[in-house]
């Protein structure tokens, strides 16, 4: 009995071990963004020195768990990197004038996405994932309203927005929701606003997206308990999203308004109150990889390819697959990660589903609209978690039918 919980012990200690190596990331990114700011170094030689350090010592958690999680998955660890290095090795050879981009992407790419997919899908308990999720979150969060006071106070300044601290607070509003949509706890709740509020005045619009992504899909994909906190608040919220839905046009003005008493010119909130989608410049990088896509519908541009025809990733996942990888493989790609999320949604359990749903929020919904799926470790975060709910679901679906 003994040798069992010690076994257990153990397996739970290295579960632990490896969901800090996953949150770890987020939480040195929101710290980095703090000091580069505060000491106003963003894009200096000091700031490149903190950013250095601070993938250093994401790198070195890494390396230092490695043992841990190379016990669980040697065997993945060695098909993803043999593949990941014939994959680019194809692309230094057949696209040669994405070379430099290549060599540009490799440390990122390599030691951050990759130990990313591999250590969250060594992951075996994923409660134990979220239990270092709600404190990474927590962490986020103070980091997220240090900065907007030190903001607020005009002790520090950012430009006219900043989507990475906004992508920053995607985290601990995606947990917060979560908790609160089971509980229906005021803290929680206050702790939402608080960090709505930092997006709308600071952020992008990009996040919101995967807000309302999360919420519609969590209440969809759950039904509605009835008991004395849904019957009260659940009423309470349907209002409060009629009265906005109504009076969206004065909200948005109103709280516009209130941001420029504090001294803060919301860009996100200028941009709802517009007539009309605005792309933000988008529609010139669409435009300009569809045509490259439509010169090389075979193969494509290759990895990377998009940054040297537009001068940077080309915000929307699918037209970045398919120009790095052509129509037809891009094409099987796409419709596997379409897979793979529809999975997620009809997990057995409920529970792990939920989970599931957060993952799909913070590492799919955003590259719809920003960043790349190279390189965005929130992205192969939910690979690996996807892949290895994937199994799990398999085995209960085994087990129910013996």
């Amino acid at each position: 009995m003994d040798k069992i919980v010690y076994s257990k012990d153990r397996k739970n200690l290295t579960d632990k071990i490896l969901s800090i190596s996953v949150m770890f990331p987020i939480t040195i990114l929101s710290i980095q963004y703090l000091i580069l700011n505060y000491f106003n170094i963003l894009g200096s030689n000091n700031g490149s020195i903190v950013q250095q350090i601070s993938k250093s010592i994401v790198g070195l958690l890494f390396l230092v768990t490695l043992p841990k999680m190379l016990k669980r998955n040697w065997i993945l660890f060695l098909f993803t990197y043999v593949t990941a290095i014939g994959l680019f090795l194809f692309n230094y050879i057949f696209f040669n004038q994405n070379t430099e981009i290549l060599q540009m992407l490799i440390f990122q790419f390599y030691f951050m996405s990759l130990p990313c997919f591999i250590y969250s899908y060594s992951i075996d308990d994923t409660e134990i994932l979220l239990s270092v999720m709600n404190k990474v979150s927590i962490i986020v969060f103070i980091v997220g309203v240090v900065i907007s006071i030190l903001v607020f106070t005009n002790r520090i300044t950012i430009d006219s927005y900043s989507m990475s601290l906004s992508y920053y607070m995607l985290l601990p509003i995606i947990v917060f929701l979560n908790s609160f949509l089971k509980n229906m706890r005021l803290l929680t709740f206050t702790q939402i606003i608080i960090s709505l509020i930092i997006i709308l005045s600071l952020g992008s619009r990009g996040p919101l997206i995967c807000i309302g992504f999360f919420i519609v899909s969590y209440l969809i994909n759950n039904r509605v308990k009835l008991n004395y906190k849904s019957i009260l608040i659940y009423p309470i919220l349907l209002s409060l999203v009629i009265i906005i839905f109504i009076k969206f046009d004065d909200i948005l003005s109103y709280t516009y308004r209130m941001f420029l008493q504090l001294g803060i010119r919301s860009r996100t909130l200028q941009m709802l109150m517009e007539k009309g989608l605005y792309l933000s410049g988008r529609e010139t990088l669409y435009s300009t990889i569809l045509d490259q896509i439509k010169q090389n519908p075979l193969l494509g541009i290759g990895i990377g390819g998009d940054r040297l025809y537009v001068g940077s990733y080309v915000h929307n996942i699918f037209l970045e697959l398919l120009s790095h990888f052509g129509i037809i493989f891009g094409s099987i790609i796409i419709v596997f990660l379409f897979y793979l999320c529809y999975r997620m949604i009809k997990l057995k359990s409920k529970n792990d589903s939920n989970f599931m749903l957060m993952w799909i929020s913070m590492g799919i919904i955003p590259l719809l609209v920003s960043g790349s799926y190279l390189i965005e470790f929130n992205f192969w975060i939910f690979l690996g978690l996807a892949l290895k709910a994937l199994k799990k679901d398999k085995n209960l679906k085994i087990k129910d039918i013996k």
